[in-house]
């Protein structure tokens, strides 16, 4: 599982949540404050993360803002 920490949660939660990029299919499990997690079916997080990154950098309302990928366990340690 995935942790984001972005400024603007709200609008990357509408954007990703639900979301099939490079076959990995994304969902927003949950939102609290500024920091969304979110589950996927990719073969590894690492591998997640990598797809959500590539992902990111496509959407221009968040060009410029600092965005934390953090992997986490199931009951939300980070790894």
């Amino acid at each position: 599982m995935l942790q984001i920490g972005c400024p603007k949660a709200k609008l990357l939660k509408e954007k990703i949540d639900q979301l099939d990029f490079e076959s990995i299919h994304f969902e927003v499990v949950r939102l609290s404050g500024l920091t969304l997690q979110v589950t996927h079916n990719a073969a590894s997080d690492e591998a997640a993360k990598a797809a959500m990154k590539k992902y990111i950098k496509t959407i221009s309302e968040l060009a410029n803002l600092y965005i934390n990928i953090q992997l986490i366990d199931a009951q939300g340690r980070i790894l």
